[in-house]
C-alpha cells in the first residue's frame, strides 16, 4: 500500500507542477535590463498607434472551432483544419499608457497586473490537404485544385501578415511565433506571449501558435504527447506561411517545455527537405533565433537532432534555457524513468566531450537559470526578472553571449549561466 501511494504521489506532484506550463496569465514583473528607466524610454518610442494598454496578438490553432462566427473559441481537440486571426488583450486593473511606461522602467517587487484576453476574431484558415490528393501513377499527388486552393489560402495568410508589418520600418519587420507546451489552452498561449512582447517594446509582430494540448488530469499529458505529433505538419505548414512571406525580415519562435520538442521535430523535417533542394534552410526560413524555454526533449535526442542532423545550424542563434531546479521536468523524467532531460541540464555534469563540441558550436547556446517553487520552477523564462532579462538581449538586440558583446552572461563549461541579479541596475 506504500508503494501505491508513494506511485499515485508522485502522479499528483507531476499533474500539478507540469500544469505550471499554463499558469502565468500576470504580466512579468520588470525585466532587471529594463529597470534603469530604459524600459520606459522604449515603450514611449512606440507609434502613437501601438501606445495603449491593449495589445493586438496573432494567433493560429488546429484547435477544433467551438464558438460562433462573430465570437470564435477553440477547445481540446484536434481541427482538421488551421485556424488564424486576431486576439485583443487587455491589462487589468486599468491602467493608463502613460503609467504602464513608466512601471516598465522601474523595478517591481511582485507581479501587480494581469493579463486577459478579452476577444478573439477569426480571419482565415488553411483547409487538410489529406482530403485533396488523388493517386496517379502509383502515388498520392496533390490535386491541381488542391495546389491551386492552397497557394490561394497562403496568400490571404501572408496579406493579413502583411497587412501588420508594412507600417513598421524595413529593419523592424520581425516575426515572434510563440508555441507553448502541456496543458495549455490558446488564451493562456497568447497571455504568455503578450507579457514578453510587452517588453520586447512591442516590436514586429506576434503570434502565438496554439496546438490541441487538453487540460484536466495527468494522463491528457500522454494524449498531448500524441496531439503533438499530430500539429507538427500544421506547424510546418505556419512557418512555412510566415518564412515566404515577403514582407517578413527575420522570424524568431520561442518555444516553451513539450512545445519545444514539437517545433524542434517540424524545423528538423524542415532542414532535411530544404537542404534536400538546395538553399540554406536558414535562408529559407529567415530563421533568426530558435528559443528553447525548459525543453522537456529526451538529452539524446538534443544531441541527434542538433548536432548529428545538424538543426543547430537551422537558425543564426538557438537558445536553450535550463535548470537543474526544474522540478517540472524533474517529476517527467521520473514517470518516463528515461535519460536526462534537456531543460535539467547541469553543465557541469555534462561529459567532457560533449562539453568540447558544444564549444566549437557559437550559435548553439546553453544557458542554466536560476529557478524556485513548483510551478514558477518551469515558467522561470518569462517570470523571472534576470532570465527574462536575457530573452530580450536575444530577441530584441539579437545579441551574442559574453561581455564583450553586451550580454553579460557568465561562462560555465563550455555554455553559460546567470543568477537573480543578471543585468540588474547598480543599487542606489
Amino acid at each position: 500500500m506504500q508503494f501505491i501511494a508513494h506511485r499515485l504521489f508522485g502522479f499528483l506532484l507531476v499533474g500539478l507542477v507540469v500544469a505550471g506550463c499554463s499558469t502565468a496569465k500576470r504580466l512579468p514583473v520588470t525585466p532587471n535590463l529594463l529597470a534603469d528607466g530604459s524600459g520606459t524610454a522604449v515603450l514611449s518610442k512606440l507609434p502613437p498607434a501601438r501606445q495603449t494598454p491593449d495589445m493586438e496578438i496573432l494567433y493560429v490553432t488546429d484547435r477544433n472551432e467551438c464558438g460562433k462566427p462573430d465570437a470564435p473559441a477553440y477547445g481540446y481537440s484536434r481541427a482538421m483544419s488551421v485556424y488564424y486571426g486576431v486576439a485583443n488583450v487587455h491589462i487589468t486593473p486599468e491602467t493608463d499608457w502613460a503609467t504602464l511606461a513608466r512601471d516598465a522602467g522601474q523595478p517591481q517587487d511582485t507581479e501587480n497586473r494581469w493579463l486577459e484576453v478579452r476577444g478573439l476574431r477569426r480571419l482565415g484558415q488553411f483547409r487538410p490537404d489529406q482530403t485533396r490528393v488523388e493517386y496517379v501513377d502509383g502515388e498520392l499527388r496533390r490535386t491541381p485544385e488542391c495546389e491551386a486552393a492552397r497557394a490561394a489560402e497562403f496568400q490571404r495568410a501572408q496579406d493579413f501578415l502583411a497587412g501588420y508589418l508594412r507600417p513598421l520600418a524595413p529593419e523592424q519587420r520581425d516575426v515572434y511565433l510563440y508555441v507553448h507546451g502541456f496543458n495549455n489552452d490558446l488564451e493562456e498561449a497568447v497571455a504568455r506571449l503578450a507579457g514578453v512582447w510587452h517588453f520586447l517594446g512591442r516590436k514586429g509582430v506576434a503570434i502565438a501558435y496554439s496546438w490541441p494540448a487538453r487540460q484536466g488530469n495527468l494522463l491528457d499529458y500522454f494524449c498531448d504527447r500524441e496531439s503533438g505529433e499530430y500539429t507538427i505538419y500544421h506547424l510546418k505548414e505556419t512557418i512555412r506561411a510566415i518564412s515566404e512571406c515577403p514582407e517578413v525580415a527575420r522570424l524568431h519562435i520561442i518555444t516553451h517545455s513539450r512545445g519545444a520538442d514539437v517545433t524542434a521535430t517540424a524545423l528538423r523535417e524542415l532542414n532535411l527537405e530544404i537542404r534536400g533542394r538546395g538553399p540554406s534552410p536558414r535562408q529559407k526560413l529567415k530563421l533568426e533565433t530558435f528559443v528553447m524555454a525548459a525543453p522537456d526533449l529526451d538529452a539524446e535526442v538534443f544531441l541527434q537532432r542538433f548536432i548529428v542532423e545538424n538543426l543547430a545550424g537551422i537558425s543564426r542563434r538557438t537558445v536553450v534555457y535550463t535548470s537543474p531546479d526544474d522540478k517540472a521536468l524533474g517529476l517527467v523524467l521520473w514517470l518516463f524513468r528515461g535519460t536526462a532531460r534537456v531543460g535539467r541540464v547541469d553543465l557541469s555534469l555534462l561529459p567532457c566531450e560533449v562539453q568540447e563540441l558544444l564549444g566549437k558550436l557559437p550559435n548553439l547556446q546553453i544557458v542554466q537559470c536560476p529557478a524556485s517553487g513548483l510551478a514558477a520552477s518551469h515558467s522561470y523564462a518569462f517570470t523571472n526578472a534576470a532570465v527574462l532579462s536575457d530573452l530580450i538581449l536575444v530577441l530584441r538586440d539579437r545579441k551574442d553571449p559574453g561581455k564583450e558583446n553586451g550580454r553579460p552572461l557568465t561562462p560555465i563549461n563550455h555554455g553559460w549561466k546567470l543568477d537573480d541579479s543578471y543585468c540588474a541596475p547598480p543599487a542606489k
